[in-house]
C-alpha cells in the first residue's frame, strides 16, 4: 500500500524518477513472494493454502508494470 500510494504521489507531483523507483519496488514484490513461497515447507499445517498475494495487490502490480512499460522502463 505504501509503495502504491508513494509512486502515485510522486507521479502526480512530477517526481518521475522517484515514482519509477517506487513502482519498480512494487513490481519486485511478486518475485520476493515467489522466492519465499519456494522456501516454505508445504507440510506445515499453517501453510495449507500457500503464500499468495491478495488479488488487489496482483492488480496493482499489473497496473504498475503497465505504467513502467509506458515510461520506457
Amino acid at each position: 500500500e505504501v509503495l502504491w500510494q508513494g509512486y502515485h504521489y510522486y507521479e502526480q507531483v512530477g517526481e518521475h524518477e522517484q515514482a519509477r523507483e517506487l513502482a519498480q519496488e512494487l513490481v519486485n514484490i511478486e518475485q520476493i513472494v515467489e522466492e519465499q513461497r519456494e522456501r516454505l515447507n508445504p507440510n506445515r499445517s499453517w501453510n495449507l493454502s500457500g503464500l499468495e498475494l491478495p488479488p488487489e495487490v496482483g492488480e496493482r502490480i499489473a497496473d504498475t508494470r503497465a505504467w513502467l512499460r509506458g515510461t520506457g522502463e
